[in-house]
């Protein structure tokens, strides 16, 4: 395996050698893509055979294509198909030679889900997934949405839906 690029929202923190001895243990530079816009012209990803993504949902809705013409993709926020326009458009792109792998760890019990379908055991499924309002590091205008919400909430919590 080899590593051929990486690609951070926060690039500054890619090109600190600190930060990548500390936290990571790399003791070499990084070859960090300026922009995932990129992904089509630049030659640190002339010869990737998968992607491996680990940023945010929203990368899905602004790059989905662009990374699956590139190379597979192993999802690290599911989250984002949750928005089925956005599942839909990822699998409308895929090719012949192309993989969307998802981890199964991302959707527990989903394994279980599956078997009671192919069994015709299941009847209906809702699943929910919750997460801290800051573990979703949004941009505007959500951010601020969110943390209205949020200040709401902690202000009447007696009105906050369990």
């Amino acid at each position: 395996v080899e590593l051929m690029f990486v690609w951070n929202r926060s690039k500054d923190r890619l090109q600190d050698a600190v930060f990548l001895e500390q936290q990571l243990g790399i003791t070499q530079p990084l070859p960090v893509l300026e922009t995932l816009d990129d992904l089509t012209t630049s030659e640190l990803c002339s010869d990737v055979d998968v992607l491996v993504e680990v940023a945010h949902p929203t990368i899905y809705v602004t790059h989905g294509g662009a990374l699956l013409k590139k190379a597979s993709l192993f999802v690290g926020s599911p989250t984002a198909f949750a928005q089925e326009n956005v599942l839909e458009t990822m699998l409308g792109g895929l090719a012949s030679d192309r993989a969307l792998f998802l981890p199964a760890g991302a959707l527990w019990g989903s394994a279980d889900v599956v078997k009671m379908a192919q069994s015709r055991t299941l009847g209906s499924v809702h699943i929910s997934m919750r997460k801290p309002p800051h573990s979703f590091r949004l941009e505007e205008p959500l951010q601020s949405k969110l943390a209205a919400y949020v200040t709401d909430i902690e202000a009447h919590p007696d009105t906050a839906a369990s």
